[in-house]
């Protein structure tokens, strides 16, 4: 499913205000993705590995076992209907 209205190739660059685009600043580009609600947040390094999934190695007897556990739940959870919507 295209996530864009149109192709690249059904794009007329001719009407691109080019001036307009170049002129948009970084306040500009901040703004638009705060005030999209689809735009994910920009977290920073730490945030990232604060909300990452972690399995405590010396917690758990097989390793390799407690990734593929885990690895299939998540593709449970993609696979289930709806589950993409929220």
């Amino acid at each position: 499913m295209p996530t864009a209205p149109r192709s690249r190739s059904e794009l007329d660059l001719a009407t691109v205000d080019w001036r307009r685009i170049d002129e948009t600043g970084e306040e500009a580009i901040a703004r638009q993705a705060a005030e999209d609600s689809d735009t994910a947040p920009v977290l920073t390094p730490e945030e990232l590995l604060a909300i990452g999934r972690r399995i405590a190695t010396d917690e758990v007897e097989d390793v390799r076992a407690a990734v593929a556990a885990q690895l299939d739940a998540d593709r449970r959870d993609i696979s289930r209907p709806g589950a993409a919507m929220r």
